[in-house]
């Protein structure tokens, strides 16, 4: 084989494979219907879904205590969805914003959390 046929060979793999790349890159999660546009929004239940003793509860700016909030206050098992515009958001299990805090990027959420790293989330602060 050539060396210029090996060359276009070689790039069309390349191409091939980055073209099969793109297509199984997945689309930027869509928010939930309910969480409204610049809002934090913490569900009861796991994949964004709420029951009608638990709503879905949002918040909008920075909170120093949210331990008031039932779905904020009993996270583990639920959901969150950074529906902001502008940046990201810390949810910490302390109030104040003490302790480690858990990064949230705008347009993005937690399917599930985790009963081992946030049993609860007392405190958020937008970026």
């Amino acid at each position: 084989m050539s060396r210029m046929r090996r060359s276009l060979t070689a790039f069309a793999v390349g191409a091939a494979l980055g073209a099969g790349a793109l297509a199984v890159t997945p689309a930027a999660a869509a928010a939930p219907r309910d969480c409204p546009d610049r809002a934090l929004c913490a569900y009861w239940l796991k994949d964004y879904k709420s029951t009608p003793a638990h709503p879905r509860q949002k918040v909008f700016e920075n909170n120093r205590d949210l331990s008031r909030y039932a779905n904020f206050n009993h996270s583990a098992g639920g959901s969150l969805f950074n529906n902001g515009r502008r940046c990201h958001v810390k949810v910490y299990k302390e109030k104040n914003y003490r302790g480690r805090g858990w990064q949230l990027n705008r347009g993005t959420g937690w399917r599930e959390i985790g009963a081992w790293n946030l049993p609860h989330i007392w405190s958020n602060k937008w970026c």
